[in-house]
């Protein structure tokens, strides 16, 4: 393992740790003003702020293993993964930031 591939490694997992962290901000935002989670395998977690702290938590690890595992395997296959999770969770937070943008100003107060 390189240096820049540790550097990688690094930047990605904090990424990847502050994207389920805004995903958590953001769909609880949501949920305190009335709207409801579109995810079917979430719906009965997130109406515990600490228990949906926790899943994503353990999701979070469960993660990282993952991507440990895949660089035993395939070189460079855990920067492969947390790549694919950070994309796939940047379009999650960006849905979440607009559902609350395109909120009338009412709403948020």
């Amino acid at each position: 393992m390189t240096y820049s591939a540790t550097n990688q490694r690094i930047y990605l997992f904090t990424l990847f740790s502050m994207l389920l962290l805004l995903d958590v901000v953001t769909t609880t935002r949501i949920l305190l003003i009335g709207g409801v989670e579109l995810n079917p395998l979430m719906a009965g977690v997130v109406s515990s702020v600490p228990l949906h702290i926790g899943v994503k938590a353990l999701f979070f690890a469960a993660m990282v293993l993952w991507a440990r595992w895949w660089d035993v395997r395939i070189r460079h296959g855990g920067v492969t993964v947390l790549t694919v999770l950070c994309t796939w969770f940047t379009f999650v937070v960006v849905h979440n930031i607009g559902s609350l943008v395109s909120l009338p100003t009412w709403v948020m107060a």
